[in-house]
C-alpha cells in the first residue's frame, strides 16, 4: 500500500513538473493564455486571478491525481520485489518448523512450502492450468535435480494431505521441504 501511494505522488509530480515546464514554454509564446495565467494562481496570491482560474488549477490537479492512480496501476510499474521480499519471510517462517523434531510442524512445513511454491509460481507468472502444468512449465528454470526432487516432494506432500494412514519420517520430510526450499529460491532470484 505504501509503494502504491509512494508511486502516485511521485507520478503526481512528474506530471506537475511536465505541466510546468509546458506552460513555461508557452508562456514564452503568449502571454495571454489563460493555462499560464492560472498556473500563476499556484504560484502567486494575486487577486487578479478569477474563479475560473481556480477552477482550472483545480481541474489540473485532480487530472493529475487521478493520471498518478491509473499510471501507478498499470502492470509495468508494479513492484517487482515486494513479493521476493514476503517470500523470504516465509520461508524463515517454514524454517522455525524445520527446525523442529515434531512431526506435525514438519508436515505443516511441508504444506506451507508446498503454498509457497504456488505463490512463488503466480508471482513468476509461470502459466498453467493446475500446479502440477506451472511446474512443468517451470521446468526451463530448474536443474533436472531439482525438478525431480520437487516432483518428488509434491507426490510426498499429496500423500500426507490426502491419505490418512500415510507414514513418513521425519528426515524425509526435511528433505522434501528442503526440495521445496531450494526450488522457491531458484525460482525468485
Amino acid at each position: 500500500m505504501i509503494a502504491k501511494i509512494y508511486k502516485t505522488a511521485v507520478f503526481t509530480l512528474f506530471l506537475f513538473g511536465v505541466e510546468f515546464i509546458l506552460i513555461f514554454i508557452l508562456s514564452t509564446f503568449n502571454n495571454d493564455n489563460l493555462l499560464v495565467n492560472s498556473t500563476g494562481c499556484l504560484i502567486s496570491s494575486s487577486e487578479s486571478c478569477g474563479i475560473i482560474n481556480y477552477f482550472i488549477v483545480l481541474l489540473l490537479i485532480v487530472v493529475n491525481i487521478g493520471l498518478s492512480l491509473l499510471i501507478s496501476t498499470i502492470s509495468i510499474f508494479k513492484e517487482y520485489d515486494d513479493w521476493k521480499e514476503d517470500v523470504k519471510q516465509r520461508i524463515a517462517k517454514i524454517q522455525n518448523y524445520y527446525s523442529s523434531n515434531d512431526d506435525v510442524k514438519l508436515k505443516h512445513a511441508l504444506v506451507e512450502s508446498d503454498k509457497l511454491l504456488g505463490y512463488v509460481l503466480k508471482k513468476k507468472g509461470i502459466k498453467g492450468e493446475k500446479m502440477y502444468d506451472q511446474i512443468n512449465n517451470a521446468r526451463v528454470f530448474l536443474s533436472k535435480q531439482e525438478y525431480k526432487d520437487l516432483k518428488s516432494a509434491r507426490w510426498a506432500r499429496n500423500k500426507i494431505v490426502h491419505e490418512v494412514d500415510f507414514q513418513i519420517k521425519n528426515e524425509e520430510i526435511k528433505r522434501h521441504i528442503w526440495s521445496f526450499r531450494k526450488v522457491i529460491l531458484t525460482l525468485s532470484k
